[in-house]
């Protein structure tokens, strides 16, 4: 058998291991905040890159500037994403989105253009 416990020691790991599961949890919100911002990114990016290939696919069917921005826009809203900007100009549709809020709003742009097959 060991020496007796002293009984003014009992329960002291207890605030260790309090500080300790404080920090992991701590850490483990931080890991979920920085992958919810990068998915937000990337899915701002996909509407945008959509919303920028509808407006072109719109302009190769034969469509106007404004059947583009309407299409552009569409595509936008179906993916979630607000449009804060669409230029056409000639056969390139420029658009940029926002998606999400604070602390995760996130943009993205993206241009499509029209290309002649010869």
């Amino acid at each position: 058998m060991g020496p007796p416990l002293d009984v003014t020691e009992h329960g002291a790991a207890t605030p260790v291991v309090l500080a300790v599961v404080a920090l992991v949890v701590f850490l483990l919100h931080g890991v979920v905040l920085i992958g919810s911002g990068a998915a937000t990114r990337v899915h701002a990016t996909t509407a945008a890159e959509c919303a920028a290939l509808a407006g072109a696919q719109e302009l190769a069917n034969g469509g106007t500037t404004r059947d583009a921005e309407r299409a552009a826009r569409q595509l936008a809203d179906e993916n979630g994403a607000t449009v804060q900007r669409i230029a056409v100009d000639g056969s390139r549709v420029d658009v940029s989105v926002s998606i999400g809020s604070e602390p995760n709003l996130a943009s993205a742009r993206a241009a499509a253009i029209v290309d002649e097959l010869s």
